[in-house]
């Protein structure tokens, strides 16, 4: 795996980056691995990101750069999400031992402010071969959750191969009904093969608030799905415009009724559902270590095109 960088400053003076300042942009553009463009201007990425977060749907304030002097050497950002959550963004370019050691510094302070605002989940993706990336995230407090798949389909016609769903009442997301989603997520979450470190981290509410805030958000795309008006199974979707498609951000069923047919009457829901918004394609992500799911998946046309690790801290717990 990843290796221990070392410097020959061991010390730097971690600083909370305020914004509005060259720092920032110089630190963003760094953990986003985009090199400034001439002239000031921040790059697209880093523009629509600024924007993001004056509308008050992300906070860049756990962004910490490490320095020598007034130079800095290097940054860190934890993008701060709805649920007591927050995004994990470092830079890739960490081979000078500088760099690493200052990303480290960084790091770990982000960690400890994480800890201090009662943020309790720290995620971060980085690419399979990125094992330097690996390596200063585990030095600094994270360990290693998964690999994720990410698979898609064209939002075509049911897979000639599917059986017929059981009959379900579907009931939509309304702040009314809130309660009987949290309470369906904890149903599913019982045996669950798909990243059960999770579980117990963060409250269901919790859980619930940071999958709202994935993609654009709409009630109508959200469902429980009832037999004998008992929760079996829930369904999130999630519209990602940029991209034509939408988004599984969380697809489960209850324990007691797996094998049952619910599995494939929620990727039903979700295909009539895309279908009907013309979206192009339904995409998700998936553990790798959840073998039915990927084989529920892939009867479904589900095609990977892409892999990350997911790396987690839990400062709240620490």
């Amino acid at each position: 795996m990843g290796r221990t960088m070392r410097a020959n400053k061991s010390q730097f003076d971690v600083r909370q980056i305020p914004g509005g300042t060259q720092d920032q942009m110089l630190a963003l553009h760094r953990v986003m691995d985009i090199n400034p463009p001439a002239g000031g201007a921040p790059a697209p990425p880093v523009e629509q990101m600024l924007a993001t977060a004056q509308k008050g749907a992300r906070s860049l304030e756990l962004l910490f750069g490490a320095y020598e002097g007034d130079r800095l050497v290097a940054a860190v950002l934890g993008l701060v999400c709805e649920g007591a959550s927050a995004l994990v963004l470092l830079s890739s370019e960490l081979e000078k031992p500088e760099v690493y050691q200052g990303t480290l510094a960084a790091l770990r302070r982000l960690v400890e402010a994480s800890g201090r605002r009662s943020i309790g989940l720290l995620e971060a993706l980085t690419a399979p071969e990125a094992e330097t990336q690996g390596s200063v995230l585990r030095e600094g407090g994270f360990r290693l959750l998964t690999r994720l798949r990410y698979l898609r389909r064209a939002t075509a016609l049911v897979p000639d191969t599917i059986r017929d769903s059981p009959d379900l009442e579907w009931v939509p997301f309304s702040p009314a009904v809130q309660p009987l989603f949290e309470r369906t997520l904890e149903l599913t979450y019982a045996q669950t093969h798909d990243c059960p470190e999770l579980s117990g981290i963060r409250s269901t509410s919790d859980v619930l608030a940071g999958h709202r805030a994935t993609g654009v958000f709409d009630p109508a795309l959200w469902w429980v799905a009832t037999r004998d008006r008992e929760p079996v199974g829930v369904l999130l979707l999630s519209r990602l415009p940029s991209h034509a498609a939408l988004e599984i951000v969380y697809m489960g069923v209850a324990q007691p009724v797996r094998g049952q047919g619910v599995a494939h009457a929620l990727l039903r829901r979700a295909v009539d559902a895309a279908g009907h918004d013309s979206d192009k394609e339904l995409t998700l992500a998936v553990d790798e270590r959840n073998a039915p799911a990927r084989r529920l998946y892939a009867r479904w046309g589900f095609a990977e095109f892409g892999r990350r690790d997911a790396w987690i801290a839990s400062p709240g717990l620490t």
